[in-house]
């Protein structure tokens, strides 16, 4: 895995990580974290949600690695009436424990969200909490480099993770272009252009834009 890592480093001229989610039984995490560190995994993902977070409070208390929290199965604990917390207090919570960066549910409709809850998580993610950085927040849910422009909107700041499994695995064209389409679309941000300008003369994002709708 560390040799992967380096060769896209070599490649690119840019950092990598390479994330491992060693989520398992409370008994089996650090043997699981140690393995991943021992081949070149320079970033773990857990989910306190089904591990509690007291694990992840003994792991940060070890790991040298930048830690990921992700959120499967937190909706039963925030989403119903009179039971559980709410997902910014329960975003808070992996701050406090430890996490450097956290996934929680995004804007698409599958997720079933409100807008501004998932802004108000973002907050959660960011604001001053005591002494402790800000973590950064990833906000999951079917993104692709077609809904990159309007979740920069609403969210207004760079200070964000893009969550985008099948915008790339499912790029026509493979994951190679397809994380190439998403660069893109930030390129077209960043330079003002619309996506599908950019896409005339940047063939990934063309192919994005064709296959999941402009």
């Amino acid at each position: 895995l560390g040799e992967l890592r380096k060769k896209a480093e070599a490649i690119t001229g840019e950092k990598k990580f390479f994330l491992a989610n060693i989520t398992d039984e409370v008994d089996k995490i650090q043997t699981n974290h140690d393995i991943a560190i021992a081949n070149g995994v320079n970033a773990v993902m857990l989910n306190a949600t089904t591990t509690g977070l007291s694990i992840v409070r003994a792991l940060r208390k070890k790991s040298k690695v930048p830690m990921v929290g992700h959120f499967a199965g937190m909706t039963p604990f925030t989403h119903i009436p009179f039971f559980g917390v709410s997902s910014q207090v329960w975003i808070k919570l992996q701050r406090l424990t430890g996490f450097d960066s956290i996934l929680f549910p995004g804007f698409n409709p599958r997720m079933h969200t409100t807008e501004e809850e998932v802004l108000k998580n973002i907050k959660a993610c960011l604001e001053p909490l005591g002494n402790l950085k800000p973590a950064l927040p990833l906000v999951g849910g079917s993104d692709w480099a077609g809904t990159l422009p309007s979740l920069y909107k609403k969210i207004g700041s760079i200070d964000f993770g893009v969550v985008s499994g099948r915008g790339i695995s499912n790029h026509p064209a493979g994951p190679r272009s397809g994380a190439r389409s998403l660069r893109q679309a930030w390129e077209a941000i960043q330079k003002n252009i619309s996506l599908e300008e950019y896409a005339e003369t940047h063939l990934e994002l063309k192919q994005a834009l064709e296959a999941f709708g402009s």
